[in-house]
């Protein structure tokens, strides 16, 4: 379906697994995004909009900003040399 200012909308049933919940993900949209059994999504819910896209782990994510810091400065030397 082509929305204005949306890449791709899909409507998906909401089944429960255990004492959670899941949504599939339809193979051709697991293509286009790269994704792999196991890896970690980010969704993101605000008011009534759910937004999945790739992510890290939370922890993860401090320790690559740290590192990117730390390193930063001689990436960017790097990249203008």
């Amino acid at each position: 379906m082509n929305v204005e200012g949306v890449e791709m909308l899909t409507y998906q049933i909401v089944r429960k697994v255990g004492n959670s919940y899941m949504v599939t993900i339809p193979g051709d949209t697991v293509d286009k995004l790269d994704l792999d059994s196991g890896q970690t999504v980010a969704v993101q819910i605000q008011r009534a909009r759910v937004e999945m896209r790739p992510g890290l782990l939370p922890d993860a994510e401090v320790v690559v900003d740290a590192a990117i810091d730390d390193i930063g400065p001689a990436l960017h030397y790097l990249g203008e040399n």
